[in-house]
């Protein structure tokens, strides 16, 4: 029995779904295809011995319904219902409930995953390859399978014709021309800037037009084809790149393409051009014509950090700027309160719960919209366009309270099908209480956290604010500065420096996790290397760090790499600033020698014998009569040994 390409892609791909979805997809595969299935086959998946010896389920993968209980006596087992979904399969004419019991979604695995040989079996079932590398390799559909027939000289003819090429089909083909006529959405998206869903959307619509003018039509024998399969062929993305699929163009339309001199369409989108140096530089621009000066490349870690996640907190003394920074920073890249996308939100003593930003049902049972759920819903509705979101002083309140669900959501984000980045829901409908008309259901319905949102908090380390946990300190780019430069720049006029417009594309991460690396191996294996050296001295007082923080680590060095806005060194310096020195404080000796080690064996290099009475004061006299490897990372230990010396204790703040 031959099974359709759109149902072989939706078997596949379900192993990356979530139980549930995973489960549909399986079931609703076997209902239409069970003919595939042999009187053995169903004994395997309804007998229990069967089910748990060849499929590893605890329970048989279906429960044949009997119409004469009830549903719940039925589905009970053990005395638990959840064996099983409370929903209906058909199989061969027979009412199935099918189970709910799965183990092994993404990585976890303390159960064991009952989920991969029960997805390889009914794979094997229906005559459907498994093997990753081979599926990779292959294009589709194939040409016997579908080929629209659209010769090289009748592109060109479609080409001049206006109604059917317009302007934004002609930038999307300029975008694949130009990159060499194969790449996923997301690919164009980082390259040349809108959303991933804009190359989705204006393919599809080309397609109708060409469709249309042409009057081909699509077979008939082959349901729900994808409208794309006109111009492009499509293959799964191979380990290291970017996107889920990748489209390539068909070999007469590319050929028509370079004849039909496509380039000149090439949109010089001005700022999304730019190059992320050249574009630093107006932002430094900008923000010195309001008369505020920071210390070199503090713009471009900025930049890289809320680059790599979108997570930043701003620590330094209080009235250096931190706040005007943030908001400077969302004025010169076009983010403004007028425009609706930078927020400033003043965090208060008493907030322990997300209620005060999200919402809250009250007492009458009407949902309370909190200060930024507006600000979410309308960055989630634009997502091409970056918002900005400032939480001043935001340590006034336990960070690890009031933002625990955006420090657990900010960790779910994965890639869609489209290449859009997606992740749990901040916000579900059972959330708006009660809502008899709907009102709040409509308007906001479920968010989650938009990959467009950038969340930048201020931080004063005093008597009257709360310390970080270290749940708050891996999730976050910490950045800390007391620079100031008191004396005005006069001579530089103000209109010498106008904001730029750049879309979300400039700032949208391209690393979600560490094996998105692959094509920089060599690289990614050299620094891990090095960050293992640092574990390995930070285990001595339990502050060595996990995989979470290495791969942000990584993703900062790798956006690093790409921009070249640092050296090599300044960038790994930033990053032992902000991911690990802050994670250290403590009172036993044990510190102090682990920050000396630090010092002689990554950062400076052997102090013994340097003028001084102290390790401080020989530290300090080696930093300043040597070029150091990581200089401010070896002055920030000076500092944190010297009070540890002081005082019987130390810590990264001040």
């Amino acid at each position: 029995m031959q099974i359709n390409r759109e149902d072989q892609h939706s078997i596949l791909n379900s192993i990356n779904l979530p139980n549930t979805k995973f489960m549909e997809t399986l079931i609703r595969i076997l209902e239409k295809y069970d003919k595939v299935l042999s009187e053995d086959d169903l004994e395997t998946l309804t007998d229990k011995v069967k089910s748990r010896n060849l499929l590893k389920q605890e329970y048989p993968v279906l429960l044949m319904i009997d119409p004469g209980k009830k549903k719940m006596d039925q589905i009970h087992m053990s005395g638990n219902y959840r064996y099983y979904a409370n929903k209906k399969c058909c199989i061969k004419g027979v009412e199935y409930f099918y189970t709910s019991q799965l183990y092994g979604y993404r990585d976890a695995t303390s159960h064991g995953d009952n989920r991969t040989p029960l997805w390889k079996w009914v794979c094997e079932k229906l005559n459907i390859n498994t093997d990753e590398d081979q599926r990779n390799e292959e294009w589709w559909p194939l040409l016997n399978e579908y080929n629209p027939g659209i010769t090289k000289d009748k592109w060109i003819e479609l080409l001049n014709n206006k109604t059917v090429f317009e302007g934004n089909s002609l930038d999307v083909m300029a975008a694949f021309h130009d990159i060499g006529g194969e790449a996923s959405c997301l690919q164009l998206a980082n390259m040349y800037g809108h959303t991933a869903n804009y190359y989705n959307m204006t393919s599809i619509h080309l397609a109708e037009q060409i469709i249309k003018e042409t009057g081909f039509m699509i077979p008939q024998n082959e349901e729900k084809l994808k409208l794309w399969q006109v111009i492009y062929v499509e293959r799964n993305a191979r380990k290291g790149e970017i996107g889920k699929y990748i489209w390539k163009l068909r070999p007469e339309l590319f050929e028509a393409l370079s004849e039909f001199g496509i380039q000149q369409y090439l949109k010089e989108r001005g700022e999304d051009k730019l190059l992320p140096k050249e574009t630093i530089e107006k932002i430094n621009k900008y923000i010195s014509t309001r008369g505020f000066s920071y210390e070199d490349n503090l713009i471009s870690n900025f930049y890289l950090s809320i680059k790599s996640k979108p997570f930043v907190i701003l620590a330094g003394t209080s009235g250096t700027g931190k706040t005007r920074l943030i908001r400077l920073f969302a004025e010169a890249v076009g983010a403004t309160k007028e425009n609706g996308r930078y927020l400033q939100v003043a965090v208060r003593p008493d907030w322990s719960d997300s209620s005060d930003l999200l919402g809250h049902v009250n007492l009458s049972g009407d949902f309370v919209p909190g200060k930024i759920l507006e600000f979410i819903k309308q960055a989630d509705e634009n997502n091409e366009e970056p918002y900005f979101l400032c939480l001043d002083e935001m340590n006034l309140a336990r960070v690890e309270y009031y933002m625990s669900d955006f420090l657990s959501v900010i960790e779910t984000r994965d890639l869609n099908e489209d290449g859009e980045v997606r992740t749990d829901l901040l916000m579900n409908i059972s959330d708006y209480g009660v809502d008899k008309e709907g009102i709040n259901r409509e308007r906001f319905g479920e968010l989650g956290f938009p990959e467009n949102l950038y969340i930048i908090g201020t931080v004063n380390m005093d008597e009257t604010t709360f310390p970080f946990s270290k749940k708050v300190l891996d999730r976050a780019n910490t950045i800390e500065f007391s620079y100031v430069d008191l004396v005005p720049q006069f001579d530089i006029e103000e209109h010498e420096a106008s904001a730029l417009s750049l879309p979300n594309s400039f700032f949208r991460t391209e690393y979600l996790n560490i094996l998105q690396c692959d094509n920089e191996k060599v690289y990614v294996t050299e620094l891990c290397e090095q960050l293992q050296d640092i574990n390995d001295i930070l285990k001595n007082t339990d502050a060595h760090v996990g995989y979470r923080v290495r791969d942000e680590v990584v993703f900062y060095m790798l956006n690093h790499k790409k921009a070249d806005l640092l050296s090599e060194n300044e960038a790994l310096d930033n990053e032992m600033m902000q991911k690990i020195l802050p994670r250290i404080q403590g009172s036993g000796l044990a510190v102090k020698s682990m920050l000396c080690k630090l010092f002689t064996d990554i950062c400076a290099g052997d102090y013994d014998g340097m003028s001084g009475s102290s390790d401080s004061e020989q530290m300090k006299a080696y930093v300043e009569g040597h070029d150091c490897k990581y200089e401010k990372s070896a002055k920030k230990i000076v500092y944190m040994v010297r009070r540890f010396e002081e005082d019987g204790f130390t810590s990264y703040w001040l």
